[in-house]
Order: structure tokens, then sequence, then C-alpha cells
């Protein structure tokens, strides 16, 4: 049985488009042609699509799912009001949800944790290991909270980790790491692809 873990974008990302699916109708996946995938794949996981694989979030990656929403509706709302994003960081708590929307934004947060905790494993992540994490910080330059999230994936023994963010397929390409990163991840089995990637995986060795 192949193990998979989600990072919390590809989670983020089908939140959000599955809103304005809700909203706006399927029309919607071409405005999001790029993020889609996540849509697609959160969608299939969650519906049993595949059989042959098991599917893992950790308890950071719903923390992070909080945080990353936030952003989002604060982003939005400035946009909508004409602010620029270089001046995000200055207006931020400017645009932070007032009370009637915090109460709808936290409505939804528990909604989204219920059935991702429903259809996926929830992992522990070990904010004490000292065999991973430091090689991610030290010799992979990640953040904290990325770090964390590989650690939990690979001593959990994960074969994929399913991400569309950047900072973790650079580990691959960044040719100023990428020597050491590959070894580090082929030594474990461990491979790191977008949502549309794994669904080919899966899909091809369903046949």
């Amino acid at each position: 049985m192949v193990k998979v873990f989600i990072d919390t974008n590809t989670i983020v990302h089908w939140l959000v488009i599955k809103k304005m699916v809700e909203e706006h109708g399927n029309k919607i996946l071409e405005k999001y042609k790029r993020l889609k995938q996540s849509y697609e794949f959160i969608e299939a996981v969650l519906s049993g699509t595949f059989e042959n694989a098991e599917f893992y979030i950790s308890r950071l990656t719903l923390a992070e799912m909080t945080k990353a929403l936030v952003d989002f509706i604060v982003y939005e709302k400035m946009r909508l009001d004409g602010v620029a994003a270089i001046y995000g960081m200055k207006y931020f708590k400017d645009y932070l949800l007032a009370d009637e929307e915090f109460d709808s934004f936290l409505e939804g947060i528990i909604e989204a944790s219920n059935v991702l905790q429903s259809g996926l494993n929830v992992l522990e992540d070990d904010l004490s290991d000292l065999e991973y994490y430091p090689f991610f910080v030290a010799r992979a330059g990640l953040r904290t909270q990325d770090a964390i999230l590989l650690t939990t994936a690979i001593r959990h023994e994960m074969n994929y980790f399913v991400t569309m963010d950047r900072d973790f397929h650079d580990l691959l390409k960044d040719k100023r790491i990428k020597e050491r990163t590959k070894k580090f991840f082929e030594d474990r089995n461990f491979r790191i692809v977008k949502p549309g990637r794994m669904m080919q995986i899966l899909e091809e060795a369903a046949e």
C-alpha cells in the first residue's frame, strides 16, 4: 500500500476552490487552472477513488490550514479595497476578521477539519526530532514548519509528499543543495510530487 502525505497548501487550495465552485459552479475552475489539480486530487481522495493508497496529514497541517485561510481572506479583502500587495504587512491587522466574519470562518474551519479528520489519517508531529529535522533546516534551508512536516512524513515512512509549494520542489532543483537532498530522499524511497502527478501515479498503478 502506497503511503501519501498531503501538504497544507494542497488542502488550502482545495478548500478555497471548493468554496468558489459551490458559489459559482465548475466554470470557475477555468480561472484557477494551475491550482485546480489540488481540488481534483483532494476530491478524489475523500471520495475513496484511490484504493491502492493511504493518505495522511498531521496536526501541524490543520494548524497551518487555519493560518493560511486567514491570510487568503485578509489579502483578498485588501485587494478588493485596492490595497497593493506590497503594503500587505503594513495593513494586515486593519483587515483582520470582524466579529460576524469570524463566526462564519470558525464554522467553516470546524467543518473542514471534521471532513479531513474523518477522511484522512492524522499524524502527530514530533517537535523534538533530532534525526531529520536538523538536516532540513541546516542542510536544506527549510523554514521551521516545512521542516517539521517533512520530518513527520519521513518518520512515518511515507512514499510521497504531495505539494504545490515551490520551497519543497526547489529542494530537488536548487543547484546549491539538490545533490544532498536528492540522495537523502532516494535513500528513504521518498518523492515530492504535485497533486496532478500523484493522481497519474496512482491511476497507472491501479491499471
